[in-house]
């Protein structure tokens, strides 16, 4: 029964199940018509199915299913087995969704992401289709909006109020890393509401990440350890929020570290004029240090250049290695 009902609603086969059952053992108990039927039903009709169909197709998704690139011209049939598609690995990834009750468990995640994040249908199904299964398994009170709340108040986006727009007008640009306190006060509860649902939405990642292992660390060490306010923190992180899915000690310490250290292998840098370049360029802390950072740092010297000097562009970490060497020769 249970095999019948995967395979006639999401195609799943029996090696499928093979696989789910190693994540979820406990799938066997679940009941087909009464647990699992309802579920994806719900899953594909409601606003997690409407929300997933609106992130465009990848190659492989084209690949697999036949589709054309533009979502806007499929017919309803194609889209109905581009959704499948996406449920079914939403499904075979977490198997353990199909036993959350649907009022206590799924719809009030839906409406969390909507109403309390305010999230556009689009930003939640990109959410969705990158960490579905994670975040519809998650606790509500415990773990999604515990990390919302944290990260407005680190951030300078605490909501005091209710707020009401439109979609239409839903993007709010990234504030300035310099606003004084006047100008912080002017941001509304609804931009505060946007500005991080976008950020989510860019890096879904972080909402699976620990508040005391990996979120307050990070955050911490560029306040105390580059001096940064909480508007540049802000800005730096709303602008690249993947800095906070890299690892503190291995990759953005030792990177801070170089740029900073004053011996024969590293930069010297100032600490405040490192803030102020990080500010203007958040990218470069995503590159690899060893490939990218040091190589084009050791270039700059052979020029007798400087990170922070005024003729070097600020983003050159992240320029092309065809743009870089196009500028190098013109030094």
């Amino acid at each position: 029964q249970i095999l019948h009902v995967f395979r006639e609603e999401l195609d799943i086969n029996t090696q499928d199940v093979h696989t789910m059952l190693r994540k979820e053992i406990l799938l066997l108990t679940y009941q087909a018509e009464k647990n699992i039927r309802p579920t994806i039903d719900y899953l594909k009709e409601s606003t997690i199915g409407t929300s997933l169909i609106l992130v465009p197709s990848t190659p492989k998704e084209r690949q697999i299913i036949d589709l054309d690139v533009d979502i806007d011209i499929y017919d309803n049939h194609t889209k109905e087995q581009l959704l499948k598609h996406r449920l079914k690995k939403l499904v075979m990834g977490h198997p353990k969704i199909l036993s959350s009750s649907i009022l206590k468990n799924l719809q009030p995640t839906v409406e969390f992401f909507l109403t309390y994040v305010r999230m556009t249908n689009s930003e939640f199904g990109r959410v969705l289709y990158r960490r579905g299964g994670s975040i519809l398994e998650a606790n509500l009170d415990r773990t999604l909006r515990r990390k919302v709340d944290f990260l407005r108040n680190a951030l300078g986006l605490q909501v005091f109020g209710d707020s009401f727009q439109n979609e239409e007008e839903a993007f709010i640009p990234i504030p300035s890393p310099s606003l004084n306190e006047t100008e912080e006060n002017r941001i509304s509860d609804y931009q505060k509401q946007r500005l991080l649902a976008q950020m989510l939405a860019i890096n879904p990642d972080i909402l699976t990440l620990s508040i005391e292992a990996n979120l307050e660390p990070k955050l911490r060490y560029f306040q105390e350890h580059l001096h940064v306010s909480t508007p540049q923190l802000r800005h730096i992180i709303l602008k690249r929020p993947q800095l906070l899915s890299l690892s503190l000690e291995r990759n953005l310490k030792p990177k801070i570290d170089f740029l900073l250290s004053s011996d024969e292998k590293g930069m010297g840098v100032t600490r405040e004029k490192l803030r102020d370049w990080l500010v203007s360029s958040p990218s470069s802390l995503t590159t690899v240090l060893d490939k990218r950072i040091k190589p084009r740092i050791r270039e700059l010297q052979r020029c007798g250049l400087y990170v922070t000097h005024p003729d070097v562009p600020y983003n050159f970490l992240t320029l092309t290695e065809s743009s870089w060497c196009k500028w190098l020769q013109q030094q």
